[in-house]
């Protein structure tokens, strides 16, 4: 509404910023300010959600890559995941049952799963695998949120292309 959100990083910085820019007032705003003393990876782990109030954004404030939940002033709600491991991205968020899908590697670093967490925050650590099968898989939900297609893959199987439903069930 009349806002702008754009993300900033200068070449020899260690700051990446959140910033809100009104188009009509034409007065912008840093959100967030996320430092370091060695190196900040950008992504594009960034989801505003429908209420218009809050976005989901992936931040390694704490040294591994997880998603945090935070308000449109940039007030942090909750931290929604939390380990030894790092999120590699979000893949949908169902904002009407309160959950984020994203892949990431918190069973082990050599593989990349399906991964189910509530966007309440209650228990980061607790994350849900929903990919069965040990391996790397890339992950496209369907646009309703009912569905995904898993692309699987390990060191002994060729890549294999196979339809999910939401709760990972496997459905061809």
């Amino acid at each position: 509404k009349n806002v702008l959100f754009i993300t900033t990083k200068y070449l020899k910085s260690y700051n990446y910023k959140l910033k809100s820019y009104n188009l009509k007032s034409r007065k912008q705003k840093t959100l967030l300010t996320e430092t370091s003393t060695n190196w900040i990876n950008l992504h594009h782990d960034l989801v505003f959600l429908k209420d218009s109030k809050s976005f989901v954004w992936a931040s390694e404030r704490d040294g591994f890559k997880h998603l945090y939940h935070f308000t449109n002033k940039g007030e942090l709600i909750n931290q929604l995941t939390k380990g030894k491991w790092v999120v590699d991205s979000i893949q949908y968020i169902d904002e009407k049952k309160g959950l984020i899908y994203f892949t990431g590697r918190a069973d082990t670093p050599l593989e990349r799963h399906l991964y189910r967490v509530p966007l309440s925050g209650k228990s980061p650590e607790h994350v849900a695998r929903l990919s069965s099968r040990n391996g790397f898989h890339s992950i496209n939900f369907s646009q309703d949120g009912n569905s995904y297609i898993d692309s699987f893959s390990n060191i002994t199987t060729p890549k294999q292309v196979s339809l999910h439903d939401v709760n990972g069930e496997h459905l061809t």
